[in-house]
């Protein structure tokens, strides 16, 4: 049985140019991975000026370091980095577990740099800098003197109280918006959707990048637990099903995940009902079909035994192979029309 909260994850991110989201265990060699992301997700193509691309890879890479540095480990407690961008709107975003006692201090520093312009955020950075103060962390809220500073705008937060003496931390950097797109209250409910799922990493949009796939695919391979060669494989099959199921342009969406019944990869894409008739046929064959016969009619359709197939039928076998269970449902959302999902159990 599909999760729910995956349909309100595809309205909030798969209609926009690109979008990244990380929910792992936050390694700092991701740090690379995450430069190069933000570059091909603001390239050229998307109509991103250099600035902007400088602007908000500074945005998400001091995000990240943030998490690493001040986010919790016990168990339950999950770090979020997510990026969006389109054509009037760049966002970063992170949300992370804070303790109670760490908070005042937290909300201090961000009350100490509201209202200021680009000057005076300068000259309180070279003031922090130059009195070496710290706090148990790390910088006296360097990093977010200079998110405010760079990315022209003012930093919005957001806590929410939580069990066990921690608060929510949900905080918004807009590199660029002409209006309004994230804000906090739809911030909170992407938090919790991709908690309620158990997210490890996601893009989505309606540009996509090989370059992007490639470096969330490595990132999704480091996770601890994971098992993540064999994930990330299964997830190559899934997305050559996506590229060739989706519209040109059309709204789509990629998870990896990881919950109580295991590891899960979710496709969404905009579709039409012809179209996902078949693919819901497809899969309940494959579903009715056993091992072998699936693996022999995968490697028909390799060794050009069986007239040429559609990419997506490709992949689909291959993804039966690999996968546990099985899924696919036709969806039609009140904002986002027809949608295909399919979910392989690792």
């Amino acid at each position: 049985m599909f999760h729910e909260q995956l349909f309100p994850l595809f309205s909030s991110l798969a209609n926009v140019q690109g979008s990244m989201l990380y929910a792992g265990a936050f390694p700092d060699d991701h740090t690379a991975r995450l430069i190069d992301i933000a570059e091909r997700i603001l390239s050229d193509g998307t109509g991103s000026s250099k600035g902007l691309r400088a602007r908000t890879t500074f945005a998400l890479i001091e995000a990240y370091q943030n998490i690493v540095r001040h986010r919790q480990t016990g168990k339950g407690e999950r770090g979020l980095v997510a990026l969006v961008h389109d054509n009037r709107h760049t966002e970063v975003m992170t949300a992370n577990d804070v303790r109670d006692g760490d908070l005042a201090g937290l909300l201090r520093a961000l009350k100490r740099i509201e209202g200021l312009g680009v000057d005076e955020l300068k000259r309180l950075f070279v003031e922090k800098l130059s009195t070496g103060a710290t706090s148990a962390r790390g910088g006296a809220g360097l990093g977010l003197i200079e998110m405010a500073r760079r990315s022209g705008n003012a930093l919005r937060h957001r806590t929410l109280p939580r069990q066990g003496g921690v608060h929510r931390f949900q905080l918004m950097v807009s590199c660029r918006a002409q209006d309004e797109f994230f804000g906090p209250e739809r911030f909170a409910a992407l938090d919790e959707a991709s908690s309620a799922v158990g997210l490890l990493a996601g893009l989505g949009g309606t540009v996509w990048s090989s370059d992007v796939e490639q470096q969330v695919l490595r990132m999704v391979e480091h996770e601890p637990g994971v098992q993540g060669a064999e994930f990330a494989r299964a997830c190559l099959a899934m997305l050559q099903m996506l590229h060739d199921l989706r519209p040109p342009n059309g709204a789509s969406l990629l998870l990896c995940r990881m919950d109580e019944q295991g590891r899960a990869i979710d496709m969404l894409t905009a579709t039409d009902t012809a179209r996902a008739d078949q693919v819901l046929a497809l899969t309940s064959t494959l579903n009715d079909t056993s091992h072998a016969d699936r693996r022999r009619a995968y490697h028909d359709m390799l060794l050009g035994r069986v007239a040429k197939q559609e990419a997506w039928r490709t992949g689909l076998h291959d993804l039966a192979l690999r996968a546990r269970t099985l899924e696919a449902a036709h969806r039609i959302l009140p904002e986002g029309g027809h949608v295909l999902l399919v979910e392989a159990r690792i």
